[in-house]
């Protein structure tokens, strides 16, 4: 497994007296320095704790909803890697693919049936879109046994040069998983090669990322222009991704998104992972999106941009990510 030495220190001057005559005489704070050394391990089932520590700060507020995703990941070893303090279960960090054919992926699936009942609304306007209808193919549709779902979530303090390699091992997982022989057992861990074949069938990755939209306050700034220019017609051409939200969150919000929005090659998401803007630049097709927690308790609790890309495109993604990190 890759490894990283982090180095930080604390020091404190010497002091030989005061103005009191309380002195420290000739004695000294020594420069402390403290090295970590950052592991990628597969996952194992002692990961499942701080995995959902990890969850539950960002994405599902329901400490049993991420507790259950969790176990999911967790119980996936062929693919998926984690970053630990050397010999410790904190997680710092994952990534993986989860196979929509084998997972339920408990919230995240409840998000993305909130996704596909909102595309399949007949009153939206990305019914039976051609963007519409890759994603649908692959959230419920003949693409799904084709499909897998990457998820990664990482503190925001992460040291910068851990996480290419975070990528670039995920990639690897993905491609020692589907060219597996099914006469090997290489997995290590002593499950069959039959268990890591549902890989081989993988052609599509769906990419959830937790983010946001710019142009915020601009709704009522263009309503009010709106009002004073009724007659322009190039007014009319001015229509923002946001004021495109607003329009479509009426009318998806009864039908499973809170709000629904076709991203792709957008410039007004704004990812809360910098890593994510490399996928979704790579991505066939994306939608900004809000669960509507129509679940219960076991939903995600935040907006999502959802993009499509073929796995063919996973090492232009890590060498993207690598390329960015070192400028």
């Amino acid at each position: 497994s890759d490894s990283s030495d982090i180095s930080s220190s604390d020091s404190e001057g010497e002091s030989e007296g005061d103005e009191d005559g309380i002195g420290l005489d000739n004695s000294k704070v020594e420069h402390i320095s403290e090295e970590y050394t950052f592991e990628f391990n597969d996952m194992r089932e002692g990961f499942t704790e701080s995995i959902t520590t990890l969850l539950k700060a960002r994405f599902i507020p329901n400490p049993t909803a991420a507790y259950q995703v969790a176990c999911d990941i967790t119980s996936q070893t062929a693919v998926g890697t984690v970053i630990v303090c050397e010999g410790g279960d904190d997680v710092f960090a994952f990534a993986t693919v989860l196979p929509l054919a084998r997972h339920n992926i408990g919230a995240y699936n409840n998000g993305l049936k909130d996704l596909a009942n909102a595309l399949n609304n007949v009153n939206s306007k990305y019914y039976k879109t051609e963007n519409s209808n890759m994603i649908l193919s692959c959230i419920e549709g003949t693409q799904k046994n084709a499909t897998g779902l990457f998820l990664s979530h990482r503190f925001f303090n992460l040291p910068p040069q851990l996480i290419g390699h975070l990528h670039r091992n995920l990639n690897e997982d993905l491609g020692w998983a589907q060219g597996m022989s099914e006469s090997d057992d290489g997995s290590g861990d002593g499950s069959s090669a039959e268990d890591h074949s549902v890989f081989k069938l993988i052609k599509h990755i769906l990419v959830l990322s937790p983010c946001s939209l710019t142009q915020i306050n601009e709704k009522s700034s263009n309503q009010s222009k709106s009002k004073s220019n009724s007659s322009d017609k190039s007014n009319k051409k001015r229509k923002t991704d946001r004021n495109s939200l607003e329009a479509e969150s009426s009318s998806s919000s009864s039908a499973g998104c809170k709000q629904l929005l076709d991203v792709t090659g957008s410039t007004s998401v704004i990812f809360d992972n910098f890593e994510d803007e490399i996928y979704f630049q790579e991505a066939t097709c994306s939608f900004y999106f809000t669960p509507n927690c129509t679940m219960g308790d076991a939903c995600i609790d935040t907006p999502l941009c959802v993009s499509l890309l073929p796995t063919s495109s996973l090492a232009a993604c890590v060498k993207g990510i690598s390329e960015l990190i070192s400028q």
